[in-house]
């Protein structure tokens, strides 16, 4: 899918869990759960406990919480 959206000129970035949590500085699990809310969208591979989340989704939720 990634290659894909590379091929047509959306290289999509993304933050790990960690950085997240560093942007907003709070910890680790309150992104975590942040997730399990629906209210931070992520990616993760099938089989993976890696768990990434696209920086458009970080923003947006950066802008609502600025209101």
């Amino acid at each position: 899918m990634q290659a894909a959206q590379e091929q047509q000129g959306q290289d999509i970035k993304y933050l790990t869990q960690q950085e997240v949590a560093g942007r907003f500085r709070v910890a680790p699990s309150t992104v975590k759960n942040w997730r399990e809310r629906g209210l931070l969208r992520y990616f993760q591979a099938p089989g993976s406990s890696r768990v990434l989340y696209p920086i458009d989704a970080v923003e947006e939720l950066e802008r609502q919480s600025i209101k």
